[in-house]
Formats: structure tokens, sequence, C-alpha cells
């Protein structure tokens, strides 16, 4: 009994150190010093890789490390296509050595899978890597548009490009919708622009923290925001439920971040609306990436004020609190307004 108490303190005694080392590495990971975090996560990963006690932290680091890894080569990537991002250079070539030691640390006897939501050629040269004879799986036809996003592009002149957002957004007036820029000083543009109109919006761009960056999208899915302004960058591996409307502020580079925006909207089954802002400068721009993805688009004016006061008009009317009953004293108020005015004054 006297060697089982014993036994039993060394390994309480290593589960929380272990466990206060990972709530350590957790809190670098959340305030955005990822490379401090990972550090930390192999750490743990190197001191007892077979002490059942510390299993649930080993399983934890790995899954950080990965979300590191994956979130770093995104950036590698999209440094080429983001210039304006290069406040992330710091991270570069951290990646790969990272990427090497985490695979190093965990056991060889593993199965490894990978998703993604394209297969560019780093993504395939990843799973040649780090896969061993991998089997790929297609839940979508990558030669067919989606069917439950509808793509439109409305075309422009290049001063009224943020008028025609703002429009947008007041027709559809969707839960909740997610626009695209290039860079961050566009983000922050337009953020004070439509703040300034009354939108409830949150940004997303590199210079923000990884606990900033949780509390916007948590603003988006509780419904307190419902318009979020970001660069590829920083909008990486984001989930919105229920996402109803993605505008192209600025186009993308290439056909696979076309459609990497765009499949935000219309998952799970629901209708989405994915739309592209054009100016006659972009239009030729705009076509090539619509062929390269093989899309077929529809191309519309911006709304109009007149089409934006029709589309309240038919939300009023298709309104189900007109369907639900009323209170007695909601009941009264209205017998006392048609008592005083005709229901064409009303």
């Amino acid at each position: 009994m006297k060697y089982f108490l014993i036994f039993w303190a060394v390994g309480f005694i290593g589960f929380s150190q272990a466990n206060e080392s990972f709530n350590k590495a957790n809190q670098l990971y959340n305030s955005g010093n990822y490379q401090k975090a990972a550090s930390k996560y192999m750490s743990i990963i190197a001191a007892d890789q077979h002490s059942s006690a510390l299993y649930y932290n080993l399983a934890n680091c790995h899954y950080k490390l990965n979300e590191i890894a994956l979130s770093i080569f995104y950036y590698e990537k999209a440094l080429l296509l983001n210039p304006d991002d290069k406040d992330i250079a710091t991270n570069l070539g951290f990646a790969q050595k990272m990427t090497i030691d985490s695979i190093q640390k965990i056991p060889e006897n593993r199965r490894t899978l990978m998703f993604s939501a394209t297969m560019p050629d780093a993504i395939i040269k990843l799973t040649k890597t780090y896969q061993l004879d991998a089997k790929r799986l297609k839940i979508t036809n990558e030669n067919s548009q989606h069917a439950d996003i509808d793509y439109r592009v409305i075309s422009v002149a290049k001063h009224d490009s943020e008028n025609a957002i703002i429009n947008l957004l007041r027709y559809y007036e969707a839960k909740s919708a997610l626009v695209f820029c290039n860079t961050r000083a566009m983000v922050n543009k337009l953020s004070t622009r439509f703040s300034n109109r009354g939108f409830s919006v949150v940004s997303l761009s590199g210079e923000l923290s990884q606990s900033e960056r949780t509390q916007a999208l948590q603003a988006m899915r509780d419904g307190r925001a419902r318009v979020c302004i970001a660069t590829d960058v920083a909008a990486r591996g984001i989930d919105l439920p229920g996402l109803e409307l993605v505008i192209h502020a600025d186009l993308p580079s290439n056909h696979e971040t076309l459609l990497h925006r765009s499949g935000r909207t219309g998952r799970a089954g629901r209708k989405g609306v994915s739309t592209l802002i054009i100016t006659k400068k972009t239009q030729q721009k705009a076509q090539r990436l619509l062929r390269s993805a093989n899309i077929k688009a529809t191309f519309h004016d911006a709304p109009s004020v007149k089409m934006i006061l029709e589309r309240d008009y038919e939300r009023m009317i298709d309104d189900p609190t007109w369907v639900q009953e009323i209170s007695m004293d909601q009941n009264t108020k209205a017998k006392l307004l048609l008592d005083k005015y005709t229901p064409d004054t009303i």
C-alpha cells in the first residue's frame, strides 16, 4: 500500500507539472506567440511519451502543433499572394523545422489524416512527405460548380465599389456576411466606413492577437456582429455557421483562393451568395478567375435604393411576426389605433 501511494503521488506530481506546462503553452498560443508555444508543446511531448497519466495532454499537444503547423503553412502560402502581410515573415523558416520536429516526436506507428478545402501542388507535396501510400478521398467534384452557391459579379465604377458593397449588405440583410480584402489597409478602411454607416462590424487582419481574433469570431457567431471584414491570411481556417453572403471587395490572386473564399458559404445544405466586385480595369481578371475555377456567374448592376426598399418591403410582409399571437395589451392598443385612424392612414 505504501509503494502504491508513493507511485500515485509521483504520477500525480508528474501530471500536475505537465498540466501546468500545458496551460502555459496554451497562454502563449492564445496570445499569438506560436513559436514559443510550439516549443513548449514539443518539450511536453519529449518529457514523457509513455506515461498514461499524460496521454490527455500529449494528445492536445499534438493537436495544437498540427494546428500551428498548418496555420504557418498557410501563412507562407498567403504571403506570396498578399505582400502587405509582411509582419508574418518572422515565422517563416520556423514552420518547416517545427513540422519536421513534431513529426519526429510522435510515434512511428500512427495514422495520419490530412484535410484541405483545396488541393494545390503544395498540399499534395505535404501528403507525399508525411503520409505513406495515402488514399485520396474527394467529397465534392472539383470540376462542377457548387450547387448551393450563387455566384454573382457586380460591375461598378472605380469610385463606387464601397457604395456597392454597402448596398449589397443592405439588399441581402444577411445574418452574417464575410467581406474579403487583399490588404490590412483596405480592411481598416472598410471597417471604419461600414461602422460609421451603422453596420455591426468586426475585422480580421494579421495584426490581431489570437485572443482578439477569437473575440471577433465569437461576436459573429452570437450575432453581436453581422459583417466580418478580413484578409485571406487572417481568415485562415475560420468557420462561421450559417454564413449567407461572401463579398470579394478585392479580387483574389488565383481561382483556388476564389473557391476557398466562396466555400465559406453554402455549407450543410444551406444556400449562399458569393459576389465579386469588379471595375472595368479588373473585368478581364475576373473572367479568367471564373473560367479557371469552372464557375458560371451571373452579371448584375449594384442594387439601387429602389431595389433595397422593395426588398425591405418583401421582408416586412414575410416577417413571421404577423402570424404570431398578440397579447391582450397589444390587442387593446391596436383597437385604439383603429378607432382613431383609418386602415389606410395606419
